[in-house]
């Protein structure tokens, strides 16, 4: 039982790092930015892992654990958010888009991966995980369709 437990704290863990790491690069991304459609929609980005990031560090205190509270600002996955910034310094829509798909990407697969390894999830914590991962899904179709309705071909 302490190996599963264990186990769900580490890979709640990694949620909580995903999701800080996503809340970093919108918030900087949305400090960079001028559009308020664009402005609005990494605000609600950013709301969305604030949201899982309290859901993911209730389950693990409740486990005993300790939830991750930051993300450095040195972790490779910040330094690539910075290419949102380069983007917007440059006013390139398109590359905006590509960098937020690109790590929306990033995070689906965390979150397909919560799901898929390990199979000593416990069903609460397989519930959390699976309504999170339809939240950065969501996400994810958010940015493909305003790509798609703002940066012509």
């Amino acid at each position: 039982m302490e190996n599963n437990t264990q186990q769900s704290i580490e890979i709640l863990s990694r949620l909580i790092e995903i999701n800080n790491k996503r809340i970093v690069g919108y918030n900087n991304a949305q400090k960079e930015i001028k559009e308020s459609t664009i402005k609005c929609l990494f605000f609600r980005l950013a709301e969305t892992s604030r949201l899982c990031k309290e859901e993911l560090s209730s389950e693990v205190k409740k486990l005993g654990g300790i939830p991750k509270e930051e993300t450095p600002a040195t972790s490779n996955l910040y330094k690539e958010w910075m290419d949102v910034k380069e983007a917007v310094a440059t006013k390139n829509r398109r590359a905006i888009f590509n960098c937020c798909e690109f790590w929306e990407d990033v995070a689906e697969r965390v979150y397909e991966h919560a799901l898929y390894k390990y199979e000593n999830v416990v069903p609460e914590h397989k519930y959390l995980i699976k309504k999170q991962y339809s939240r950065i899904k969501a996400d994810k179709d958010k940015i493909k369709n305003l790509r798609k309705a703002i940066v012509k071909v």
